[in-house]
């Protein structure tokens, strides 16, 4: 979850999202999150690797707000 790889996934999450706007989505979100919640605590929290991967699905705005 760092660099190249960290920025594909981030902008395939954000994809994700945006095809959930209407929320139609949300089951298949859903069972995505649940297979991330299994795999972010094996991931390393030193270098800020696991907060990267528990990220990945959350809305886009959230994270637009913290950089303002």
């Amino acid at each position: 979850f760092e660099g190249r790889s960290l920025r594909s996934l981030q902008r395939v999450g954000n994809k994700l999202m945006a095809w959930n706007a209407d929320g139609k989505q949300a089951a298949v979100l859903r069972r995505l999150q649940v297979q991330l919640d299994g795999l972010c605590p094996k991931v390393d929290a030193a270098d800020g690797q696991r907060a990267a991967c528990q990220a990945l699905l959350k809305p886009a705005e959230k994270k637009a707000e913290k950089s303002a």
